[in-house]
């Protein structure tokens, strides 16, 4: 077959591309068969980790994303502020939610269907650039990629970003045929809405820009006969393509800001973690002075970045004010520092081909403890695949002929620009994926290169291809600059919290004593240990590491808060109330705060001081349903009983398993004459709480009135023997016992109450006295007790 020479950069003397227009698609069968593959691996992926901790609970960006979506689904945008974060992504998560149900699995189906149709993307773009050999590699490739099969079923914008960029760049690679406006309004819009998902894709926007206007003197004849303003249209339709997606996100942060702000406010702080003296190139730092005790998520990296620039300059700043700080401080560094920062860039460009997969936050390898495919997938031993071996074959695919030289050269370019636009910042393996699927193209071209020139024995350039392999194989897999290392306390910080929050507390105090024991300061981890053992009713124990954190960061309200709860519900009552009341001076809109103050308050038998607190603590959190609970116990204690029943109707309102509160209704109607309504309610109070007493006793009580002896006697019988001491209980059982004329179980209740201390026993002893004098021998107590009893 004929051949022919490409203008493609390469090696001298190269076996090259046969002559002849490349194939416009892989064909059905193929596509199919790269679909099928890429979503079962998905699919299996999922049905492996679906009981993994750290996918049933979201956390850090995760935890960011999904509660801004679930804030979008009910109407609320933003923060009240400019954008810190790009928010096309929560946006796509809020839809996907509506979609499936608010489904943690079919939200996980729907991106593991979008970075499905990823892969096809990649094998169509590979066959537009080489040939149906590669196209079909590198399909089959991109399918069982483990990061994007990680990523696929994360809660991180990876995939939807990946689609974006893949998408718009099929479109461009159609612009030699399909010339209409329509086709360059869309590769802006895909741009855009890139750009909205993270910013970095801006840089993109002009490279693609030069693209078109250069691509277009390449075209055939048929575009050659258009005139000039067709293609000044063609640019006007790709630029309001781009703009139609970014224009809205400015205007609202001007809206709600009263500054530009172009997408969001998150770049400056960014700049300054991957360039400034604590910097290393790969890691996320949040302010340390400000680390969070909190036990949910909160973005510190805002809170912190903004506190500690409105501390330094001496005044409140806007957003955009305090990410240009921040930048202003990045750049600085460069200008105090050019050597340290010229080398810290190297290292980062270093991270960004090394084929290990740098966390963020969270380590991928991780997941080969919960995935059999990610032990078959990923590993990160001699060699780190995949990336350590995609890398380098990328790497010389670059500088190897293709059959379409423009196309070839965008994608050339974009890996430069968004290389540099990662580097200037920071590196992980999260924040290089968008260039992971055209390095696969590359890849899989230079694979199919290098069978060309072995099927024609060339073995010259074969051998310079394996060599240069070899050398990038190595500096893709070395392992300098501590570039393997992995953060355990960290990874066991993640699991702990995870643990924590499915009630699985004694898996969390494990993780968080080994995160303790790599790092014994952690704040993070001696709060998170505390709360653990509190939640396993281990108070006492929990109180030396709420001690030590405070020790850390004695000014933290949430801090305060917790360890004075855990003194007093440990019978450090005194100790335990100071510390809640210097909670409040610090942060007085902690409702829980307020709360359990006002619960240590009632213990004192204070209700008087306690009322306030719960009026505070429904004023900030207006459906705590024990917040209700607890101020009717208080309204009760000071005789203001109908503001009383009117909480304990919202507390049920808000939750219908509070078995004390439908008891305390239950007596507050049959103190109005409500008798059946009142039974209704003291018999759920049983139902929810079968061993609270006085709800049996209540129960008898109402049930006696009616003349039901025997339902009371079963239900006085039931209180006493959850509570032998129980001296309302015992005298109605002796009454009914009488009533029934059973004087020998009688006579052994009424002294029994009468030993406990009843002051109302008199009467009924004078009547037991004058019906039947005492027996010299009593029949047994407990023995009556079990008789007939309802469980």
């Amino acid at each position: 077959m004929s051949q022919i020479i490409s203008p493609s950069p390469g090696l001298d003397g190269l076996v090259e591309w046969p002559a002849q227009r490349p194939a416009a698609t892989l064909g059905w069968k193929r596509l199919l068969l790269i679909f099928c593959l890429a979503l079962g691996l998905r699919l299996i992926y999922l049905a492996q980790v679906v009981d993994h901790p750290l996918f049933q609970v979201p956390q850090v960006d995760s935890q960011l994303y999904y509660d801004t979506a679930l804030k979008i689904m009910q109407g609320q945008w933003s923060e009240g502020r400019p954008f810190f974060r790009a928010p096309l992504y929560p946006i796509f998560l809020a839809g996907a939610y509506r979609l499936t149900g608010e489904s943690w699995i079919g939200v996980r189906v729907v991106q593991d269907l979008l970075g499905s149709l990823s892969c096809l993307l990649i094998a169509q773009l590979a066959t537009r650039l080489y040939d149906r050999r590669a196209g079909l590699l590198s399909g089959l490739l991109s399918a069982g990629y483990a990061p994007l099969i990680f990523y696929d079923n994360e809660l991180f914008i990876t995939v939807l970003e990946i689609f974006l960029l893949l998408i718009t760049l099929w479109i461009l690679f159609r612009l030699d045929r399909a010339f209409g406006l329509g086709w360059h309004f869309l590769a802006g819009l895909g741009l855009g809405l890139a750009s909205i998902a993270r910013p970095n894709f801006l840089i993109i926007i002009p490279v693609a820009f030069i693209w078109i206007g250069w691509a277009g003197r390449k075209l055939n004849n048929q575009i050659a006969t258009r005139t000039l303003s067709f293609f000044v249209y063609r640019i006007i339709a790709y630029v309001v393509g781009c703009i139609l997606p970014i224009l809205p996100v400015t205007l609202y942060n001007y809206w709600i800001g009263g500054e530009w702000v172009l997408i969001s406010t998150q770049g400056g702080i960014n700049f300054y973690m991957g360039n400034s003296a604590q910097a290393d190139g790969k890691t996320a730092w949040a302010m340390e002075d400000y680390a969070t005790t909190s036990a949910n998520y909160v973005d510190n990296t805002w809170s912190g970045s903004k506190r500690a620039a409105e501390e330094a300059v001496g005044h409140a700043l806007s957003d955009g004010q305090v990410s240009a700080y921040w930048m202003g401080q990045g750049r600085q560094y460069w200008s105090d520092h050019p050597l340290e920062a010229s080398g810290l860039l190297l290292r980062k460009i270093y991270y960004f081909f090394n084929g290990f997969e740098i966390e963020c936050f969270r380590s991928i390898y991780i997941e080969r403890i919960y995935s059999p495919l990610m032990r078959v997938l990923l590993d990160k031993t001699a060699i780190c695949y995949p990336w350590g071996l995609i890398a380098p074959l990328g790497l010389i695919g670059i500088w190897l002929p293709t059959r379409s030289s423009p196309s070839a050269w965008l994608l050339r370019i974009i890996i430069l620009v968004y290389m540099l636009s990662v580097v200037a910042f920071l590196v992980n393996g999260r924040l290089r994926m968008p260039v992971v699927p055209l390095l696969i193209i590359f890849a899989s071209g230079a694979l199919v290169r290098l069978y060309e020139q072995l099927k024609h024995r060339a073995w010259r350039n074969m051998g310079l291809i394996v060599l240069s392999f070899v050398g990038l194989i190595y500096l893709s897999n070395s392992q300098w600059y501590n570039v393997r290392y992995i953060c355990s306390p960290m990874q066991h910080g993640m699991l702990a919290f995870a643990y924590a929050e499915l009630g699985q507390y004694e898996q969390a105090i494990d993780h968080y004593r080994q995160e303790l024991q790599s790092d014994p300061d952690s704040i993070q981890g001696l709060y998170g240990l505390a709360l653990a053992l509190s939640e396993s009713n281990r108070n006492k124990e929990a109180c030396s590491y709420y001690a030590r954190a405070l020790d850390r960061v004695p000014d933290n309200g949430s801090l305060l808060h917790k360890y004075g709860r855990a003194l007093w519900l440990s019978g450090e009552t005194e100790r335990g109330r100071e510390l809640l009341e210097q909670a409040l001076a610090i942060d007085l809109e902690m409702a829980e705060a307020h709360l359990d103050l006002a619960s240590a308050q009632l213990a004192e038998k204070a209700p008087q001081s306690a009322i306030p607190h719960l009026q505070e603590a429904l004023r900030l959190d207006p459906e705590n349903a024990q917040a209700h609970y607890t101020l009717a116990r208080a309204l009760i204690e000071v005789q203001r009983v109908d503001e009383a029943y009117d909480h304990l109707q919202a507390a049920v309102q808000r939750d219908d398993h509070i078995a004390d509160a439908h008891l305390k209704i239950g007596k507050i109607l049959s103190g109005r004459g409500e008798t059946v309504a009142a039974l209704a309610e003291c018999r759920r109070a049983v139902q929810l709480d079968p061993q609270l007493a006085e709800a049996h006793l209540w129960v008898g009580i109402l049930v006696g009135g009616t003349g039901d002896l025997e339902s009371a006697g079963r239900s006085f019988a039931e209180a006493v023997l959850l509570n032998p001491n129980f001296v309302e209980a015992l005298q109605n059982l002796a009454i009914v016992r009488m009533r029934q004329g059973d004087y020998a179980a009688a006579w052994p209740l009424a002294r029994r109450a009468e030993a406990l201390g009843s002051r109302t026993i008199g009467p009924l002893m004078a009547e037991l006295q004058q019906l039947v004098p005492e027996p010299p021998t009593s029949s047994s107590a407990p023995a009556d007790y079990d008789n007939g009893a309802e469980h």
